[in-house]
């Protein structure tokens, strides 16, 4: 129960992060 928790927690902490990544991305070929 606490490890699966934890990994969802780890799998939407890269989700987010992955997609800010791709916004600074798009952000910078706009620039």
């Amino acid at each position: 129960g606490k490890r699966s928790s934890c990994s969802w927690v780890w799998i939407s902490e890269r989700r987010e992060s992955s997609r800010k990544h791709a916004k600074d991305r798009r952000a910078a070929a706009v620039a």
